[in-house]
C-alpha cells in the first residue's frame, strides 16, 4: 500500500512592526515552501511619533500606549503558539532622542527585544513583501512605502534592485509640520506640495530607468483607494473599500478633488502627491512618459 504524501512542516510565526502611526501585529502559519496562512492580523493606532518634529522626542503618553499595544499583542501571539516573534521599529525608532529609552522600557515590561531597521532594510522588507506577492522578473518597477515618519521607495529591474531612497515626508510628520489641508486650506497644502516635490526631486536625480508599474505598500495608500472608490461610489457589501489599481491621471488629479470638496486625509493626500510626483520627476529626468505605469493598493 502507497503511503500518503507527508504535509509540509508548518510553523506559527508572528511580526509586529511599530510604527510611527500604528503598530501593527501579524501570525501566521509558514510552510518551508515559502506559502504561508494569516492567521490573525491586529493594528493599534498609538502615534508613537507624536510630537517628534517639534521636540524630537516620543511622548510619554504615546510611549505608555505603545507599550501596552504591544504586551496584548505579544500575549495574543503566545496564545497562538508562535514559535518566533520578531519586533520592528521605524523610523520613529530611529530618529527620536529617547528611542533607546523606549526600547529598554518595551524590553523590562515584555521581555521582548525591538529591532530598530534602517531605512534601507524599511525599503528592501517592502520590497520583498510586493516580490512575494507579484511577477517582477519581466519589468522595471518601483515600489513605494509610505509611512507615518518617512517614505521608502525601491526601484528595481528584472526583479533585482537597482536603488533605494528614504525620504522624511511620512503623513505623521507632514500632517504635524503643515496641519490640515482640507477644503479652505490650500495654503497648507500648497506648501506640503512644495515640500513633497523638493525632497523627491533632490533625491530622484539620478534615476536610472523608467518603471512600468508603480506598487504602494501601507496605510496611506489604502486612504487613497478609499477616497478612489468614494469617488465612484463602489463599496463591498460590508461598507469597506474596494481596493483597487488606481491611474496616474487619478493621482494627479487629487488637487482637483481638494478643491471640489471631498474629505481627505492627510494619508490620502501624501500618497496621491508623493505618487504623482514619483511618475512625473521620473518623466522629466527620463525624458519618457510614463502613461503605462500605475499604483497596486497593496
Amino acid at each position: 500500500m502507497s503511503e500518503e504524501p507527508r504535509k509540509p512542516a508548518v510553523k506559527v510565526l508572528a511580526a509586529i512592526d511599530v510604527g510611527t502611526n500604528s503598530i501593527r501585529l501579524v501570525v501566521a502559519e509558514a510552510k518551508a515552501d515559502g506559502s504561508f496562512r494569516v492567521l490573525d492580523d491586529e493594528k493599534e493606532t498609538t502615534r508613537l511619533g507624536t510630537g517628534l518634529n517639534q521636540t524630537g522626542r516620543m511622548q510619554e503618553e504615546n510611549i505608555q500606549a505603545s507599550i501596552e499595544a504591544i504586551e496584548r499583542m505579544r500575549k495574543i501571539a503566545e496564545g497562538f503558539r508562535a514559535e518566533h516573534l520578531r519586533i520592528v521599529g521605524t523610523s520613529a525608532c530611529r530618529v527620536a532622542e529617547n528611542s533607546a529609552d523606549f526600547i529598554d522600557r518595551l524590553q523590562d515590561r515584555t521581555g521582548l527585544d525591538l529591532e530598530v531597521l534602517s531605512g534601507d532594510d524599511e525599503a528592501r522588507l517592502a520590497f520583498e513583501s510586493v516580490q512575494a506577492a507579484f511577477e517582477l522578473e519581466a519589468i522595471n518597477a518601483a515600489v513605494v512605502d509610505i509611512g507615518g515618519g518617512s517614505v521608502e521607495m525601491v526601484m528595481s529591474a528584472g526583479g533585482v534592485v537597482q536603488q533605494v531612497y528614504t525620504l522624511d515626508v511620512g503623513a505623521v510628520r507632514l500632517s504635524e509640520r503643515y496641519g490640515p489641508c482640507g477644503p479652505g486650506q490650500q495654503d497648507n497644502y500648497d506648501r506640503m506640495y512644495r515640500a513633497i516635490r523638493d525632497a523627491i526631486r533632490d533625491r530622484y536625480a539620478d534615476v536610472l530607468f523608467v518603471p512600468h508599474v508603480m506598487f504602494g505598500t501601507g496605510g496611506t495608500f489604502t486612504s487613497l483607494a478609499a477616497l478612489e472608490a468614494t469617488r465612484v461610489g463602489v463599496l463591498k457589501g460590508d461598507g469597506s473599500p474596494v481596493i483597487r489599481a488606481i491611474s496616474h491621471s487619478v493621482m494627479a488629479g487629487l488637487p482637483i478633488a481638494y478643491v471640489i470638496g471631498v474629505a481627505l486625509s492627510i494619508g490620502a493626500l501624501v500618497a496621491g502627491v508623493v505618487s504623482a510626483l514619483v511618475l512625473y520627476l521620473i518623466e522629466s529626468r527620463s525624458r519618457v512618459k510614463t502613461d503605462a505605469a500605475m499604483a497596486l493598493i497593496l
